[in-house]
């Protein structure tokens, strides 16, 4: 336990708010009274965030769906004492917009014939997925449809989705584009991470967030949650103990990358709680969650 720190202000320039998501666990820790609206989170003390130049996803303030033997939550303002869980990487301000980087500007067009968008979105891949889809549009009466890292359509232009309002979202323009905004399809160029998709019933993110770094997926998420009733993502299985079992949401990667990483969308610190519905995918413990986001706090 790190305590008595009197000035935390020199950090500022240095960390990210996902510096302190190493603090998001402590057992039986009292109850803030900071957020009283929140009835089933507990709370850890850091500094006092008013300190901290940034807009903070509300997201993480959400309250955890899950028994667990340690509660999770966003830490309580003012308090001079806090918890640190070991070998939780701390991850600087990203001063260079994700669409600069140029990582996913190729894609992965070596692992497919069919598309750029590499083998997860392959006929044979998807086949599961677009049958499930189709029935998740029907049965929630789906009007309108976003689709956020939707790469050249090479799987979602196989469903017939009637006419459903949709408009798909990618990091880079896509060689079949303009052939397919001749057909009447809406297409736009956008940064998830910083920049608001339109309203929508139904928003896809599939194998987007898994290429992310946790506060890039975290402030992604918030942005979803204020444009979208319903998210259709991918996720994994995982384990309670955030050590333990296969992967670990806060063990993942720091940068993004074109190598995936396994998160559980259910557990913190992104607290999306157990999903509506789960379509099994191709590939062990992997599968795409429908969430109500409209019923998360905001």
């Amino acid at each position: 336990m790190i305590e008595n720190i009197p000035d935390y202000a020199h950090l500022t320039s240095q960390y990210s708010p996902l510096s302190w998501y190493s603090l998001v666990t402590t057992p039986s820790w009292p109850w803030s009274p900071h957020y009283p609206g929140i009835s089933d989170t507990r709370f850890i003390g850091v500094p006092d965030w008013s300190i901290f130049n940034f807009s903070f996803p509300s997201l993480w303030t959400y309250p955890s769906h899950h028994s667990l033997d340690q509660s999770y939550g966003i830490a309580a303002p003012s308090s001079r004492e806090f918890f640190e869980l070991p070998g939780t990487p701390t991850v600087p301000f990203r001063d260079t917009q994700l669409h600069d980087t140029g990582i996913f500007q190729r894609g992965w067009p070596d692992q497919a014939n069919d598309t750029v968008c590499g083998w997860g979105s392959s006929e044979q891949h998807t086949r599961q997925v677009r049958k499930m889809l189709t029935e998740i549009l029907d049965d929630y009466n789906v009007k309108t449809l976003s689709d956020a890292g939707c790469g050249d359509l090479a799987w979602i232009s196989m469903i017939d989705i009637g006419d459903i309002d949709y408009v798909g979202y990618d990091l880079y323009e896509r060689a079949t584009w303009p052939e397919l905004r001749e057909g009447g399809v809406k297409l736009d160029v956008l940064d998830i991470t910083t920049q608001d998709t339109r309203a929508a019933d139904l928003l896809i993110c599939r194998d987007v967030l898994i290429h992310l770094p946790n506060d890039m997926v975290l402030y992604t998420l918030d942005r979803f949650r204020r444009s979208a009733s319903l998210l259709l993502a991918t996720s994994y299985t995982g384990d309670l103990n955030p050590y333990g079992g296969e992967f670990s949401n806060l063990k993942r990667m720091e940068e993004p990358s074109l190598r995936h990483a396994k998160l559980d969308l259910s557990l913190p610190p992104f607290n999306l709680g157990q999903p509506l519905i789960k379509i099994s995918e191709d590939f062990p413990g992997k599968y795409l969650g429908l969430w109500n986001l409209s019923r998360l706090e905001m």
